[in-house]
């Protein structure tokens, strides 16, 4: 009996672990979700040739911005905006297809 509760224990512990790491690591994922609508919105209107999707000083939190919606569907060019920061280091560049 205390050998089963304990492995119960264990693997409810184990599981509650589990959950929360992938609900606090995909956040990222989440907000690019929201941005792809977004930007969906933005394409809809008909004076709109660009888009700059602006993730602040938060880049490394981010994927990449190949997640960003193909700027050929439609004609309107969507690029990823940063802003400088603290950060002396070289930043993602543009990538040109």
């Amino acid at each position: 009996r205390l050998f089963e509760a304990v492995l119960v224990v264990t693997l409810l512990l184990s599981l509650s672990r589990t959950g929360t790491v992938v609900r606090g690591f995909s956040a990222p994922q989440r907000v690019w979700g929201h941005v792809t609508r977004q930007v969906a919105l933005f394409r809809s209107r008909k004076d709109q040739s660009e888009v700059t999707v602006c993730v602040g000083k938060e880049w490394y939190r981010y994927a990449t911005s190949f997640l960003l919606p193909d700027e050929t569907m439609d004609g309107v060019k969507v690029h990823l905006g940063l802003l400088k920061s603290s950060f002396a280091g070289q930043l993602p560049g543009r990538f040109s297809p």
